[in-house]
């Protein structure tokens, strides 16, 4: 029997969960392979200019407003990242300053490099964790497969009651409706009181769909900032990353 997966939804999620960790540790180089990838990979960062590092580079680079440099390579793997294309990027990033020297301050280095989909793993650069323990990750993916029905209204109903218990307010919930496009601001309430009171599901082509689906991505979002060092939950953060990553129809 075959399974129908929305690979789009799935993608949304986890771009939402990195974007997360990447605003959260503030890494001085990110480096993204598999140079297929590369608008999903630019979408994680927003509006940024990107360049080939050199004449004859294989790679991508750019900068953000703080200086910290991103890159997208090729696939880490099938021959096509050589030593030689590792170590370039490595003399980028320390010719400009962004990466301490061999040797340099340990804990300084720990700070420095996420790899997405996989990393460049040395002593020195250690990716973060995720979650503290492992049945908050068992958590995560179960609380998400739970509310996968982005066409149920008390679907969506549980979800908004899941979250407002995790803490999300109204502002938050009004920053990720679709009124906010003509200035207004929906309530948790009026919401929930207007999804049970349907009596199917939401139409195919829908803005309620859409409302899920940032619920789901706030969610994620929630699950990735719950690492021991996290910081204070900031909902009303996770709906506008939520409203950018899924836009309305």
């Amino acid at each position: 029997q075959s399974v129908n997966i929305d690979m789009s939804r799935l993608r949304d999620q986890r771009i939402a969960c990195i974007r997360t960790l990447i605003e959260k540790h503030r890494p001085q180089v990110v480096i993204c392979h598999g140079k297929a990838a590369t608008r999903v990979y630019q979408s994680l960062f927003g509006s940024m200019t990107w360049h080939p590092a050199s004449d004859q580079s294989a790679f991508l680079v750019a900068k953000d407003k703080s200086g910290l440099r991103r890159f997208i390579t090729p696939f880490f793997g099938v021959g096509q990242m050589s030593f030689d294309r590792a170590k370039s990027i490595i003399d980028v990033v320390r010719h400009d300053g962004s990466m301490p020297p061999p040797h340099g301050n340990s804990n300084q280095a720990s700070q420095g490099t996420i790899g997405i989909q996989s990393a460049l793993t040395t002593s020195a650069l250690k990716p973060p964790k995720l979650l503290n323990q492992d049945d908050e990750y068992a958590l995560m993916n179960a609380s998400l497969n739970e509310f996968d029905d982005n066409t149920d209204p008390q679907c969506t109903v549980r979800l908004l009651e899941k979250l407002v218990k995790l803490g999300m307010t109204n502002k938050a919930f009004s920053r990720l409706h679709h009124k906010r496009k003509r200035g207004e601001h929906e309530t948790i309430r009026a919401f929930i009181s207007y999804c049970l009171n349907l009596s199917g599901k939401f139409r195919e082509i829908s803005s309620n769909l859409l409302v899920h689906d940032r619920l789901v991505h706030v969610l994620t979002s929630y699950f990735a900032c719950i690492g021991e060092s996290a910081p204070a939950v900031d909902f009303e953060h996770f709906a506008d990353r939520a409203y950018e990553a899924i836009p309305s129809w």
